[in-house]
């Protein structure tokens, strides 16, 4: 038995056919992994059992590794009726990506071997036979589909190449993990750091694929949450992000509800509260009816029921305000804060290796206490960026920090890396 990822258009109409895209791992799944891990781990094997098929796609391309369909049905297959959608290859990193998610907030290291290990061995592989070298020895992945996709086909997209960058460094860590490392390529560290990620030095702003361009700049906003793609956490990246966010926002005139939750999720890590409540105010506008339901756009057109919009929008909550970010050795919470007019945030039930916590997040402070832990999960400890310590998590009496800074959740195991870590 296997789970099925979720249709954009949820399960009401024949929105998209019903199919998968990669709105299923990058707006809905992340959702369903921190608040309903079981559902999440269920969604996963949907793609664990069309891996085959994903085989069988790549090699028809003449590559090596697993390229998972861009419109996925039943059959594994590239199911699309629009011919490019067979380079927008970028939905094999996505999916790759939501199975190292899903081994960060659990820590199942045999799900990492039996479950995981295949799916993320053969993206990387996959990535790997994708990448050419040009006439002047730089890497490249050509002839991609954007998410922005009005670009037509490119050279060296910004989001394809990230998520292919985090393909191949999150199947190395895998491997080392799993004892396997013999079992990758030799030169994926080396891809994974080469890969380019396309710069305008003289705009100091990365540009969505290796011509200029003047598109909707998602997949580069997308570098910053949810790929939270690796930076310095210097001066000149904060200016660089505010510099992505500033030219590629004020550029777009959609009104889908895909576009701006991200937006609005990247303005909160730096800080701008109120141009990330405008956000969130102008998001309501794809609220319909009696019912509340999500379009996809405030106008009469798209899904009527569009669960990808409602997926993004819930992020903006707990990944925005409240600053959750999954990593290899913690959970975080990153400069956590309330939403305008309103005088808490509390998260119950965020899950993170087999124990659910209650988040309590006032003006001055975050709370955290254990609601409930499943039989084997490991104890967690806690601790703020401004102490060398750490404090155990209890059922019983809520653990507080202030709002200014990182907090940070780990397991025993973890903590002997934690606060190195810590940003």
């Amino acid at each position: 038995d296997y789970g099925s990822p979720g249709s954009p258009g949820g399960l009401v109409g024949d929105c998209y056919g019903g199919h998968a895209f990669w709105d299923a791992e990058q707006m809905i799944w992340p959702n369903l992994l921190m608040f309903h891990p079981n559902i999440a781990k269920d969604v996963l094997q949907y793609r664990f059992h069309l891996r085959e098929a994903a085989g069988i796609n790549a090699a028809r391309a003449g590559k090596a590794g697993l390229k998972f369909p861009w419109e996925s049905a039943v059959s594994g297959y590239e199911v699309s009726p629009w011919g490019p959608a067979a380079r927008e290859i970028h939905v094999s990193g996505d999916v790759s990506l939501a199975f190292w998610r899903y081994w960060q907030a659990s820590g199942g290291m045999q799900w990492l071997h039996e479950v995981a290990w295949p799916v993320l061995r053969g993206v990387a592989t996959y990535f790997a036979s994708e990448v050419v070298t040009t006439s002047v020895g730089n890497l490249a992945i050509r002839d991609v589909v954007d998410v922005d996709e009005s670009a037509g086909q490119v050279d060296n997209s910004a989001y394809t190449n990230a998520v292919a960058k985090l393909a191949l460094t999150h199947a190395v860590k895998a491997a080392s993990l799993l004892l396997r490392s013999q079992d990758i390529g030799a030169n994926w560290t080396r891809i994974a750091k080469a890969l380019p990620i396309p710069f305008s030095h003289e705009k100091k702003l990365h540009l969505e694929h290796e011509s200029d361009s003047d598109g909707t700049g998602l997949g580069v906003i997308m570098l910053q949450y949810p790929l939270d793609l690796p930076m310095e956490p210097s001066e000149s990246n904060r200016h660089v992000r505010r510099n992505d966010l500033i030219y590629y926002a004020s550029k777009q005139v959609s009104s889908s509800a895909m576009y701006w939750w991200t937006v609005a999720v990247a303005w909160l890590e730096l800080g701008e509260i109120d141009l990330a409540a405008k956000i969130v105010d102008r998001m309501s506008q794809n609220v319909r009816g009696p019912f509340y339901a999500w379009s996809e756009g405030s106008g009469p057109w798209g899904c009527s029921n569009f669960i990808t919009g409602a997926g993004g929008y819930l992020q903006i909550f707990w990944a925005g305000y409240a600053g959750v970010r999954l990593t290899d050795e913690a959970l975080l919470f990153r400069m956590p804060r309330i939403p305008p007019d309103t005088s808490s945030l509390t998260l119950r039930g965020l899950t993170y290796r087999g124990s659910r916590l209650d988040v309590r997040i006032t003006p001055a402070t975050i709370s955290l206490k254990i609601q409930s832990a499943s039989t084997h999960a490991p104890a967690l400890f806690v601790t703020h960026n401004t102490l060398s310590s750490w404090v155990p998590l209890s059922p019983v009496l809520e653990k507080s920090f202030p709002v200014e800074g990182v907090v940070q959740v780990a397991t025993a195991d973890q903590m002997s890396v934690g606060l190195t870590k810590m940003k």
